[in-house]
């Protein structure tokens, strides 16, 4: 589940320069690893911790810490499939100095609709989709890094794999 996670991280922060991770297989019999922690160094020099579990429940988390204020976004997987999943999100925005935290709206969309729409309009002009080959391969590249970075306990430059 982790490709998500960094699609998403980049798409914000931009491009991950190097990985350092650690996950481990503990609970599941299937032969993956079922709990990950990893840290990413961006190019634009901003850290970023993405944590994933296929045995705790079922919430997905992003938390944003800014100079100015932090932004909480949550989902709830059990609805993953529903392709109003907005439903299931909130948002929130907490201003540095208050203890005031903003729910934030989050426009209704259809997830699975808006993808294809993405991709037939690129076919049709001829235009780069919103996710490109180029970003779908450095999340996976993202993912590999951290493969590698546990597997042998050191940091993974995102160079050493695309070059």
């Amino acid at each position: 589940m982790l490709v998500h996670h960094f699609d998403t991280m980049q798409y914000i922060l931009g491009p991950v320069a190097e990985v350092q991770a650690y996950s481990r297989r503990l609970q599941t019999k299937a032969e993956v690893d079922d709990v990950a922690a990893v840290i990413c160094e961006f190019e634009a020099g901003y850290l970023g911790y993405i944590g994933s579990s296929w045995v705790s429940p079922g919430i997905y988390w992003m938390n944003i810490y800014g100079t100015e204020a932090n932004l909480y976004h949550e989902l709830d997987f059990r609805y993953w499939t529903d392709p109003e999943v907005d439903k299931y999100t909130t948002l929130f925005r907490h201003p540095h100095g208050t203890s005031d935290r903003t729910a934030l709206e989050v426009p209704m969309t259809d997830m699975f609709k808006a993808e294809l729409e993405d991709f037939a309009n690129a076919v049709r002009t001829g235009g780069r989709p919103e996710v490109s080959s180029i970003e779908a391969l450095r999340a996976l590249a993202v993912v590999e890094a951290s493969i590698i970075s546990s597997e042998e306990k050191r940091p993974v430059k995102i160079s050493e794999l695309l070059g």
